[in-house]
């Protein structure tokens, strides 16, 4: 099995090698990609761009952060994904496929039906790409002079075709591949993005090569045609020969899932892909470990740990000092914080649900907690607001236990009906929307005095994209609130520290283009009234300053990842417990020191005790294993090979499964017995369990009960065994030995096993099986004398004990490197075998 890292960070990608196939896992884009490249490389929170200067990125004048290139997203290094001929594509969440759109355009794109994602995660696919778009349409329309920057004018809903026409069908990278990291005009660094471990060459590789303009909707319509929908557990086909693949709930968001690709012919070998988790999540399902347990090897996303960036040496300008608490009660906190100050929460969110779903109902709860439930609305404005709100109802598939068991009530998964009907919460396609506007702005407010007069207090979640055009919900918040000290915008997302300073450069080059206008609109006003502006007249409106906080609190996770802690996924590892583990050497890393801190900690002597005692010495525990075998760290454009075992197809039953069997006469020296039972690989072997309940011997029955106790296989065999005959006093006196040896169980009528059996699971006797030096014999004769076989000749030389059935031609030798059958009769060769192997055979 290999392993290539083409994307990290938030364009995850892995290409997977396994079984003489090309799996891609994950081509992923940040969410905030356009955000990050509007921040550009090193430049300082008050610093405009100047139009026309050098960069790859360079803002108009207009304050576009699009320019004119379009919307520019980070995604993984497509150049090396372009050499590969790819078999599957197993996406795990919504953003996980954005740069799929570039691959499909190419003559060697995978195979259309290969490519699979959860059902769930394809509905909110279609949401964020709605959104997405919309926003790439309204600044095609910007630019076509149909909004007006700094006026009241609201954005109408954009249509596919202008999105369409305005990003075109270019995917080659915008600009040439030199770019100044250090200049205002450039693109963030590596290190703005949250990669800071990446050497100097690999960082100038991902600045000149990973930045794609935005594709067109048609690309991605045609990705999303093409991508065929799965449900948890469900299996899916990857190639003819017994290579499948199945999602499971990761428990980080909603329809992400963690990928179990399976080798189910003659190997039994299984691969998990786990590019999130989270030991906890308001909504959705969590990681069902019964059916994951012991993977042979364990694939984490790269740089799936949630950690903080170190400290840069130059301290960003003025910072915002956060709240004491981090996550959802530092949101609540900051929130609270505003909107009793008079100010207005702005809190920008994807229309993937993940975020914006957990914050109303924990919003709306603290509202109501404070008393201010009927003074301050809840709002969400977004062209996809209503129907990721519908969506939220429908999809109870990829929600949790709870949230699943509130339709038999019968009621909702979540409270957003009933805060409607209350009228707690207010949604709209926009701030234009009637029921908003009304609810947001004073009842005095004059059109033409928009943007002097402020917002009541309120708290209101916009479309993280609106940030984005002329005109959006959240550029249009940032511009009358930018110079409000009293309100807040608030990240709930995890994202590159670049965000931040995007948003301070929109609010400049906003900020900036306004005043702009309005002097235009001043001079135009005195021209048309035929007289000179005066002398204060001629002088330009001072730009106001931004003075409202911007705080980044991610819900979940830390920084650019919105993975588990390095202590949570510790934790996690020992419940799994894979053969192998791969994961990204910064992953590596942080792993490392939690559990080196953890090891520290079990040392410690516990308080408590007399001070005159002496302190007692302690054994030392034992160093936290992150895998069974071996630990395999990679990097970004690396490659890594792990060697997987081939699991022996031999299954352990138990007694209680023997003690059911009912033997049936199957001709001379013969019986047969049908073998109902379910077969679970635990603890490196497979285990032949009973079907519990009255369960007959219908696959259907078998295979429902597997599923539900996590069984692999349900097995409905016939067992064909050398009938048993009372054995003989002298068989009886050479087979003395046999208690103590625990040779095997007798399986006649009702008669129970005393030991567990090993039994074979494949087709076909074996022809060798591994012996040892001075063999004892006196199991194996005593075996053969419970199926019959009492007649035999024993010949002992120097290496060799040859074993002669009297009256036959059967003869078994059993050297010190083996043993050996010699027979033409099949049924004297399966008894043999059997007794030999002490194991039963699954025919």
């Amino acid at each position: 099995m290999k392993l290539i890292c083409a994307g990290v960070g938030g364009s995850r990608c892995l290409v997977l090698r396994f079984r003489k196939a090309n799996i891609l896992l994950d081509c992923a884009v940040p969410l905030d990609s356009a955000l990050y490249a509007v921040a550009g490389a090193g430049a300082d929170a008050g610093t405009e761009t100047a139009p026309g200067e050098a960069g790859l990125h360079r803002q108009s004048a207009a304050g576009d952060p699009a320019g004119d290139n379009g919307l520019l997203d980070l995604t993984p290094f497509l150049s090396l994904l372009h050499t590969l001929e790819l078999h599957a594509a197993l996406i795990s969440s919504a953003e996980a496929l954005l740069a799929l759109p570039h691959l499909l355009s190419q003559p060697f794109e995978p195979p259309p039906e290969q490519q699979k994602l959860e059902q769930a995660a394809i509905d909110a696919a279609e949401q964020l790409v709605a959104e997405r778009w919309a926003a790439a349409a309204a600044i095609n329309a910007s630019r076509n002079g149909v909004y007006a920057t700094g006026s009241t004018k609201m954005p109408t809903k954009a249509a596919p075709d202008a999105a369409q026409a305005g990003e075109g069908g270019d995917h080659a990278p915008t600009g040439g591949l030199e770019t100044d990291r250090a200049g205002p005009g450039g693109l963030p660094s590596a290190a703005d993005l949250g990669l800071w471990d990446l050497p100097d060459r690999q960082a100038g590789l991902l600045a000149g090569s990973c930045w794609r303009r935005r594709p067109s909707l048609a690309a991605v319509r045609y990705v999303l045609d093409r991508v065929r929908p799965v449900r948890y557990g469900q299996v899916v086909p990857l190639d003819d020969y017994e290579l499948t693949a199945a999602p499971y709930p990761c428990g980080s968001g909603f329809g992400h899932a963690a990928w179990q690709i399976m080798d189910g012919a003659e190997r039994c070998r299984t691969v998990l892909y786990l590019p999130n988790a989270a030991p906890s999540h308001a909504f959705a399902p969590q990681l069902p470990l019964a059916l994951l347990r012991q993977p042979d090897a364990l694939l984490l996303g790269p740089h799936m740990l949630a950690a903080a960036a170190p400290a840069a040496a130059p301290p960003p300008p003025a910072p915002a000092p956060p709240p004491a608490r981090p996550g959802l009660a530092g949101i609540k906190e900051a929130v609270l914080g505003a909107v009793t100050s008079g100010g207005v929460a702005v809190l920008p969110v994807h229309a993937t649900g993940d975020t914006a779903w957990e914050l109303l109902e924990a919003l709306a709860a603290s509202l109501a907690s404070a008393d201010l439930a009927d003074s301050v609305p809840l709002m969400y404005t977004g062209p996809r607001a209503r129907t990721s709100l519908a969506l939220a109802s429908v999809s109870l598939e990829a929600l949790g236990p709870d949230r699943q068991a509130a339709v038999y009530r019968p009621a909702h998964p979540f409270a957003f009906d009933a805060l409607l009907r209350s009228g707690r919460l207010v949604v709209g396609s926009s701030l234009a929307d009637p029921e908003v506007r009304r609810r947001l702005w004073p009842a005095e407010q004059q059109p033409g005095q928009a943007v002097q007069q402020r917002p009541r207090p309120a708290v209101v979640l916009v479309s993280a994209n609106s940030l984005l055009h002329p005109g959006g919900d959240g550029r249009e918040l940032l511009l009358r609130l930018g110079p409000d000290p009293h309100s807040v915008l608030i990240l709930p997302h995890a994202a590159a520290p670049a965000a931040l300073r995007g948003i301070r450069r929109i609010y400049t080059q906003a900020a900036a283009a306004a005043s702009a206008s309005q002097r235009s609109q001043d001079r135009a006003a005195h021209a048309a009234a035929l007289e000179p502006p005066g002398p204060q007249q001629s002088q330009p409106p001072p730009l106001q300053p931004l003075r409202m906080r911007l705080l980044h609190l991610p819900l979940h996770g830390a920084g650019a990842s919105s993975g588990p802690s390095p202590g949570g996924l510790l934790d996690l590892l020992q419940l799994l417990q894979p053969r192998h583990l791969l994961l990204s050497s910064r992953d590596h890393a942080l792993l490392q020191q939690a559990a080196l801190l953890r090891q520290q900690q079990q040392q410690q002597q516990p308080p408590g005790g007399s001070a005159a005692a002496p302190p007692q010495p302690q054994a030392q525990p034992p160093a936290i294993q992150l895998a069974r075998e071996s630990v395999v760290p990679y990097g970004w454009l690396c490659q890594v090979a792990v060697s997987l075992p081939r699991n022996v197809h031999g299954a352990l039953v138990s007694p209680d499964l023997l003690a059911r069997l009912q033997w049936l006469g199957a001709g001379p020296g013969l019986q047969v017995a049908r073998l109902n039972c379910v077969l679970v690989f635990r603890g490196g072997a497979w285990h032949a369990d009973p079907v519990p309940g009255s369960a007959t011997s219908a696959d259907s029955v078998a295979a429902a009960v597997a599923t539900a106790a996590g069984g692999a296989v349900a097995a409905d065999q016939l067992l064909l065994l050398a009938a048993p005959a009372p054995p003989s006093p002298q068989a009886a006196a050479r087979g003395s030995g046999a208690g103590a040896g625990g040779a095997g169980a007798g399986a006649s009528g009702g008669a129970a096993a005393a030991a567990t059996v090993k039994a074979e699971a494949g087709g076909g006797a074996a022809q060798a099986a591994l012996w040892t030096a001075s063999p004892e014999l006196g199991p194996l004769l005593a075996a053969l004398s419970e199926r019959g076989v009492t007649h035999v000749g024993v010949e002992v030389d120097a290496k060799v004990t040859r074993l002669a059935v009297n009256g036959t031609d059967a003869v078994l030798e059993l050297r010190p490197g083996g043993a050996h059958i010699h027979t033409a009769c099949p049924v004297l060769r399966q008894v043999l075998t059997d007794c030999l192997m002490r194991q039963l055979t699954a025919i």
